[in-house]
């Protein structure tokens, strides 16, 4: 086997609508280095793909939006531009909406919960496999974060009346849902726009996971940020295309999966462990750390459950199987 995973698709090999292991394939995302996604996934997921191949599979990689931003992911993998890339449900939830499920609140109260759910249910098969094989896609790994809070420019956003017409940024699709369903006014954007939008207030605040607040160094300009909600989550999924899949040798192929298994969970687990320790760093930074009151709680799950209800039931009027795959995707979460 000799493999070449390098960063730039040739011209007249793109141009062709086809990749092979052996000639030019695309790595890339756009992510910083110093974002959770790099540093506890893709990269481990690179280090154990050339521990277990050697030098028969090497990287060219191209992270930080050097040749794809992360909402145009899904359409250069399917242009053949890249072959391997991070793709989220959340920005593409209209093409996505069953693997967007997963990104519902109410859900898994943990990181590693929803990443053992998520993997169960695509390697069951399914409706949610077979949406992602409907757009070409092949997945590698998953990753989803532990469950979203709520950051603010300034004072808390504790109470539904509190949240009552407040400008608040998702990175769209159900969390677009969540941030209306509580009575915010969502707004839709790039997260690597966020620190200026809050410092400038332009949003009132942002809903993001402690892990991916650093990242875009949003404790410089977060006043206030939840501890214990549950807003639901963002979910990555890291793909590569069924040409190159299809291309690929079956050892290859192996190597690439056991590996995608083994770093997502090992991901999972030390973004549960570190989610207290980064909530504890930024109220020593003068961040307002606080708990929502278990009165509080019940009033917006109460809320939130009817959130998720809405998406899955405007699925099932797509005609798409909302209801069986939530309900699937629910009976596998063991917190």
């Amino acid at each position: 086997m000799n493999v070449q995973l390098s960063a730039l698709c040739a011209a007249a090999f793109c141009a062709a609508g086809t990749a092979a292991i052996g000639e030019t394939l695309t790595v890339s995302h756009g992510y910083n280095e110093t974002h959770v996604v790099v540093t506890d996934w893709i990269s481990p997921w690179m280090s154990c793909v050339r521990e277990g191949a050697g030098d028969d599979i090497e990287f060219t990689y191209y992270p930080s939006g050097q040749v794809t931003k992360n909402t145009e992911a899904l359409e250069q993998l399917q242009s053949g531009v890249i072959s391997v890339s991070a793709v989220s449900p959340g920005y593409h939830s209209d093409r996505m909406p069953l693997n967007s499920i997963v990104m519902l609140p109410t859900l898994g109260k943990t990181a590693t919960s929803n990443a053992i759910a998520y993997r169960a249910q695509l390697d069951a098969g399914g409706p949610m496999l077979e949406e992602l094989q409907n757009l070409g896609l092949v997945p590698l790994m998953v990753h989803i974060t532990p469950p979203y809070q709520i950051i603010s420019r300034d004072g808390r956003m504790d109470t539904l009346e509190k949240l009552a017409s407040r400008k608040v940024r998702t990175s769209g699709g159900s969390l677009f849902l969540v941030a209306e369903g509580l009575g915010a006014s969502p707004v839709e954007m790039p997260a690597g726009d966020v620190y200026l939008a809050i410092q400038q207030g332009t949003v009132d605040g942002a809903m993001f996971a402690a892990l991916s607040v650093k990242p875009y160094a949003l404790q410089e300009v977060m006043g206030a940020m939840s501890r214990n909600a549950d807003f639901g989550n963002s979910a990555t999924l890291f793909v590569t295309t069924t040409t190159v899949w299809d291309s690929i040798p079956e050892d290859a192929r192996t190597i690439l999966t056991d590996c995608g298994k083994s770093t997502e969970l090992d991901a999972a687990n030390k973004m549960d462990a570190q989610n207290e320790l980064l909530l504890s760093e930024f109220s020593q930074l003068g961040v307002d750390v606080y708990d929502i009151s278990p009165e509080n709680t019940a009033i917006m799950n109460e809320t939130l459950e009817s959130v998720a209800a809405t998406f899955v039931s405007r699925l099932d009027a797509r005609g798409l199987p909302g209801t069986d795959v939530f309900s699937t995707y629910k009976s596998l979460i063991v917190d």
